[in-house]
C-alpha cells in the first residue's frame, strides 16, 4: 500500500509539471519616435513622445525609462512626474515630490 501511494504521488508529479501556465498580459511594445495622444478617464488628456529609451511630456519634459518595465520618470530627489503603462497600455501620470507620489491623471487610453 505504501509503495502505491508513492505512485499516485510519483504520477501527480509528473502531470502537474506538463501544465504550462498562461503567460502574463504584456503592454505592446513602445515604437520610437512615435507621439501618442492619451485620452484620460477623469477628463483631459496627455501626449507623449516616446525616444529610444525616453518619453517627453508637454512642459517639455524629459523621463528617462526605467529598466525592463513601462515606467519612465527623471532620476533625481527633486519633484519629477512619472508615466507609466499598465500590462493593457493604459497610462498613469503621477508626480513625484518630497518622498510621496501623487496621481495626476489616470486611465490614460491611447486615441485611435
Amino acid at each position: 500500500m505504501k509503495y502505491l501511494g508513492f505512485g499516485v504521488l510519483a504520477f501527480g508529479l509528473a502531470l502537474s509539471g506538463c501544465v504550462t501556465p498562461p503567460e502574463p498580459e504584456k503592454a505592446p511594445p513602445v515604437l520610437p519616435g512615435r507621439v501618442v495622444e492619451y485620452k484620460c478617464a477623469a477628463g483631459g488628456s496627455v501626449t507623449v513622445d516616446y525616444g529610444e529609451g525616453k518619453v517627453t511630456l508637454p512642459g517639455p519634459e524629459t523621463l528617462i525609462q526605467e529598466e525592463g518595465v513601462q515606467r519612465w520618470s527623471w532620476p533625481s530627489d527633486g519633484t519629477h512626474h512619472i508615466w507609466a503603462l499598465d500590462g493593457a497600455g493604459v497610462g498613469t501620470l503621477s508626480l513625484s515630490s518630497a518622498g510621496s507620489v501623487a496621481v495626476e491623471k489616470s486611465g490614460c487610453v491611447a486615441k485611435s
